[in-house]
């Protein structure tokens, strides 16, 4: 059975649409709504392979929530419900399956859907890949289990740096400044575009996992699903336990990138430190534990590296 949901804010049209999915025998209506808000809101939950919008609706446009129906699942297949021929060529670029009108004629959907089917039947949703990072020790980004090929060194070092920015927006030209500091900005500015454009090809199959987004001049990356040690360690300094800090000073002896010869890893791996070392101190003033000679330990560690790193 295939998983739809239906998006139309005229009752008749939204009942009438759902009616016809069921009656097919081979689709099943798991969310009916005249609400966009509350589609996209419940996409985890209904996780529609196919979704019939109707492209006027009153808070937002049907075009609109299908795009954002694609970021979650680019598998989604679309199907545009609506009164007017002018948006027939919008809807196919935006890769949309089909349109129906309105008013809708049953052996026209019946034929759109079987096509559906098939189109789904042809190619079933497979688990989304792995992606697994490691920054401390030797660099590597693995998807499924095999190393990425970065072939553009650039494209390897931006992903890195991003990486240390997660979640936040960083200018372009703060990029070019640390990844390219002897560069003419008209030489180097193409140089981050062209690796923008590789790193969103290495990664078009973890979609899930990891998302470079551009916005006012600003690039970030969001990482949801990824396996990064980096993240561990950071999640150890802002809210960790004995244990987790313990592993995360083990993970951090390792060295932060230290193949790459990044100069501005080195501001970060010494952020890290003082953040770890921070965090070491506070629990042992704590009194949260009873083995405070093993934090003491740690944060003596972390002091020693901090020292050592000065000659």
């Amino acid at each position: 059975m295939i998983r739809t949901i239906v998006v139309d804010d005229e009752w008749y049209s939204l009942t009438e649409i759902c009616d016809l999915a069921e009656k097919t025998g081979f689709m099943s209506v798991t969310g009916r709504y005249q609400c966009a808000e509350a589609a996209l809101r419940e996409l985890e939950t209904t996780r529609p392979q196919a979704a019939f919008i109707d492209i006027e609706l009153p808070e937002t446009d049907g075009l609109t929530l299908a795009e954002k129906m694609l970021e979650k699942d680019p598998e989604i297949k679309i199907v545009f419900i609506t009164g007017w021929n002018q948006y027939a060529v919008a809807a196919f670029e935006l890769n949309a399956l089909d349109y129906i009108m309105k008013p809708v004629n049953p052996a026209r959907f019946l034929k759109m859907t079987r096509r559906l089917n098939r189109r789904i039947a042809a190619h079933p949703k497979v688990p989304a890949p792995k992606l697994k990072i490691r920054c401390y020790g030797e660099f590597q980004v693995l998807i499924d289990g095999e190393p990425v090929i970065w072939q553009r060194i650039k494209a390897e070092e931006l992903f890195a740096f991003l990486l240390t920015r997660h979640d936040s927006f960083i200018h372009k030209d703060v990029i070019l400044e640390n990844l390219w500091p002897n560069y003419e900005r008209s030489k180097s500015l193409p140089i981050l575009q062209t690796s923008v454009c590789k790193i969103r090809n290495l990664f078009s199959s973890c979609q899930d996992a990891v998302h470079l987004n551009y916005a006012g001049n600003r690039y970030a990356l969001f990482l949801t699903n990824a396996d990064c040690d980096l993240l561990e360690v950071e999640a150890a300094w802002q809210n960790g336990t004995l244990i987790n800090l313990k592993n995360a000073c083990a993970t951090f002896q390792k060295g932060f990138l230290p193949s790459g010869g990044y100069l501005w890893s080195a501001g970060y791996e010494e952020s890290a430190r003082q953040k770890l070392f921070a965090a070491l101190r506070k629990l042992a003033r704590s009194g949260q534990t009873e083995n405070e000679t093993q934090v003491t330990e740690l944060a003596a560690l972390l002091e020693l590296s901090c020292e050592e790193s000065q000659f």
